[in-house]
């Protein structure tokens, strides 16, 4: 295992895989330029990031890079680092098939770029402070919804209330003047964009508002690459995807410790 500078690993997760990448650089930019904080390595061909977590303690994550054997670089770090906590693994593609996943939480990562080109929707609108109000209604969710809606619904509300704060912009899907749905996207330091949370008003679903959406996204900064992910088990999310043209790069998987 050979320690590599931070714009190296940077250079090769972002040649490999932009999705997978869009998620490590949070990891090494965080961090840079700091002491003993974050940290990069190469084993067997693939990268691992060792990252500052809480109280002193560190955890770390491996990514493939293309024909990186997982297995084999996997060994090394758990060794080197004692104690540390492994928190994700990353996969370009699929996860291989003789791959135990040991029942953590898997999330698909896909890409796309817009290619040039804008996508006018003229029931798209970007959201305000003034559109609150209309937000809070969104998110306010029946009780027999599903848990995820719930979960997307505080996600999609959390990025509103912070948009400013952390350069996420949001865009609504209305019907005449009723705010059907909402799509935030946040800016990775100007190298990608990422869809951070859709989410429909159970009223509207199965419309094609959540692709009207993402189209809409994926258009505001023309050919630049954006990325987005979903678990593996949201069927939903992942045709609203592909139907915005979006295609599967990568699979990553989390774990509690």
């Amino acid at each position: 295992m050979n320690e590599i500078s931070i714009h190296e690993a940077k250079k090769r997760l972002m040649g490999a895989c932009p999705a997978l990448y869009a998620y490590a650089v949070l990891d090494l930019n965080n961090y840079e330029g700091e002491t003993e904080n974050s940290y990069a390595y190469e084993s067997h061909g693939a990268i691992i990031i060792k990252k500052w977590w809480s109280n002193s303690e560190y955890s770390w994550l491996i990514c493939d890079v293309g024909n990186s054997d997982m297995i084999a670089a996997m060994k090394e770090p758990k060794e080197a680092f004692n104690n540390q906590k492994l928190s994700s693994t990353y996969f370009i593609g699929n996860i291989p098939e003789n791959y135990d996943t040991n029942g953590k939480w898997v999330r698909l990562k896909f890409a796309c770029t817009s290619g040039g080109k804008t996508y006018d929707d003229t029931a798209v609108r970007v959201l305000t402070e003034e559109n609150r109000e209309q937000m809070i209604l969104l998110t306010t969710v029946p009780e027999d919804d599903s848990n995820m809606a719930k979960m997307t619904a505080r996600g999609i509300k959390n990025d509103y209330d912070y948009a400013r704060d952390c350069d996420i912009q949001m865009l609504g899907i209305f019907d005449g003047t009723t705010l059907a749905g909402a799509v935030s996207v946040a800016d990775r330091w100007g190298e990608l964009f990422h869809i951070n949370n859709i989410f429909i008003s159970r009223n509207y679903r199965g419309r094609k508002y959540a692709t009207r959406l993402i189209n809409t996204a994926t258009g505001m900064h023309p050919g630049i690459i954006y990325t987005y992910d979903c678990n593996i088990d949201n069927f939903a999310s992942i045709a609203s995807a592909k139907s915005a043209g979006y295609i599967l790069t990568g699979t990553f998987i989390l774990y509690n410790g």
